[in-house]
């Protein structure tokens, strides 16, 4: 026949009920490993330098929930970045195209004409479109977060 010890966690005091010839328990509130002794059953703390923590459902939707949260902050950093990149090398193909387009047509048509004054903004347009390329492609790179 199988005796039963009731005990107190030596660490949060819960009450316990453990087989008498056990050579150690848990306790199943804070998860302290007992050592049971011989000399009249009593228990000793051998949970010295070492934590022993129990893992609940809880915790366990936590620590889920803070994983997908931070994949997700990855993901739309990650997104964020591509889309950088892509605009700026936009920036970086065209700007030049419309800036030495603007500049032909300047040079060809008279200065006093709608359309001269209209190549020259499209010219000063294709080359900061073109610096603005520059630099945010820059960025994607010295910024690596």
């Amino acid at each position: 026949m199988i005796t039963m010890l009731n005990l107190k966690c030596p660490n949060c005091g819960g009450e316990l009920q453990v087989e008498s010839d056990r050579e150690f328990c848990f306790c199943q509130y804070c998860g302290t490993k007992i050592l049971l002794s011989d000399e009249n059953k009593k228990t000793i703390n051998i949970n010295k330098n070492v934590t022993y923590t129990t893992v609940n459902e809880a915790d366990k939707l936590r620590a889920e929930n803070e994983r997908l949260k931070f994949e997700a902050e990855q993901s739309s950093k990650k997104e964020t970045k591509e889309k950088q990149i892509k605009f700026s090398k936009t920036l970086l193909k065209f700007g030049p195209i419309v800036a030495i387009v603007g500049f032909v047509i300047d040079k060809i048509a008279p200065s006093t004409s709608d359309i001269a004054s209209i190549a020259t903004a499209a010219y000063g347009f294709g080359l900061v479109a073109f610096l603005i390329g520059v630099v945010l492609y820059m960025d994607t790179f010295v910024n690596k977060k």
